[in-house]
């Protein structure tokens, strides 16, 4: 809501979450939905990620009611391909996997240079399931990669944090 203010009071546009503008039933501030061949989302953007104890079986259980099985596919697929990348908060970067109609898993994949001047793009399709759902995102990964170059900057400034290894979790829809 404090944007939604902000954006009025300075007389702005602001670009604000749809999931957002929904759960707060303020629908009537979209004056656009921006569809995905215009823009890609950042990678897991809109998921929430649970983690647990490995073998605390009720508590495994109760999540797994929770789970979202699409939408947990979709991030096992964008991960490798953000890691392939080395990439962070600070790489213009991003993915998005989903079901498609026919049952695949499709995935569309983004990177820029910071000045916006460099535009590398990638498309893949695999199995819906988790083997090749992360066969897809290292394999997006490493085609961006090969079309960048030793010269193509890919991150900007040192990395934030250290390279974590890939743990999924349960996953939770927030209108992927």
């Amino acid at each position: 809501m404090s944007r939604l203010v902000c954006a009025s009071w300075m007389r702005v546009h602001a670009m604000l979450a749809l999931a957002g503008l929904k759960r707060l039933d303020m629908t009537e501030h979209i004056s656009r939905i921006i569809p995905l061949d215009e823009m890609l989302p950042a990678v897991s953007q809109g998921a929430i990620g649970i983690a647990c104890r490995t073998g605390d079986e009720p508590m495994e259980k109760y999540l797994a009611k929770l789970n979202h099985e699409d939408t947990r596919l979709a991030i096992v697929c964008e991960r490798p391909f953000l890691m392939a990348l080395d990439g962070s908060c600070r790489t213009p970067i991003a993915g998005y996997a989903r079901k498609g109609e026919d049952g695949q898993l499709h995935f569309d994949g983004f990177i820029a240079t910071v000045d916006g001047k460099q535009v590398l793009t990638c498309k893949r399709t695999g199995g819906f399931n988790e083997a090749d759902a992360i066969k897809v995102g290292q394999e997006a990964g490493a085609e961006i990669k090969a079309q960048a170059g030793p010269e193509l900057p890919l991150q900007v400034g040192p990395r934030p944090a250290p390279n974590l290894p890939l743990q999924v979790g349960y996953h939770l829809k927030l209108e992927r």
